[in-house]
């Protein structure tokens, strides 16, 4: 019987002979190894750091607050409906203001200007007038809120030039949009 050796081990025999060729072939694989080593690391570190792309929130139907005390007249309180109608990363809709006065109740209704959802913050503005002495000023309330499950946490702020005073508040999901 003849011992001749096979292919594989006169390749095997050829890489460790040459010092060189087996130095070349133990870095390839050790930088192959260690390309996908970091590259799964780094995906690894994006999953648990929240950094890749979170899923749009949706705040499209009606959402409510409790009564609110008003910011100028402590003896106020008012409740706030949203009805928001989203679409991408804009925002439509409109905000009513339901002033409780004894038995009875006043609404105003503004529509929204500039409203955006981005990941889980909303924010947008509504305009209003007010008289101050026999002017009349236009002025906006600015909403800033973040979306939790079903609430948002909102602040709003107006730029009146007498200074706007923040007011915080829980807005709650009450029903989705019709055909939504």
């Amino acid at each position: 019987m003849d011992n001749q050796p096979s292919r594989f081990d006169r390749y095997l025999a050829y890489i460790k002979n040459n010092r060189y060729l087996a130095i070349v072939l133990i870095v390839g694989t050790v930088f192959m190894a260690v390309s996908s080593f970091t590259s799964s690391m780094q995906q690894l570190i994006k999953t648990l750091n929240g950094s890749s792309t979170p899923a749009l929130a949706s705040v499209t139907g009606q959402w409510q607050t409790a009564l609110i005390t008003h910011a100028y007249a402590a003896d106020k309180k008012y409740s706030l409906r949203f009805d928001f109608i989203q679409q991408n990363e804009s925002l439509l809709g409109t905000v009513t203001e339901i002033y409780v006065e004894g038995i009875k109740t006043r609404s105003i209704v503004r529509g929204i200007m500039e409203g955006q959802v981005k990941n889980q913050n909303v924010s947008f503005y509504t305009q209003g007038q007010v008289v101050l002495g026999s002017d009349v000023q236009p002025y906006k309330e600015l909403y800033s809120g973040v979306i939790q499950a079903e609430k948002i946490e909102f602040v709003r702020q107006n730029n009146l030039p007498s200074g706007g005073v923040s007011t915080q508040f829980t807005a709650i999901f009450v029903k989705p949009k019709p055909n939504s």
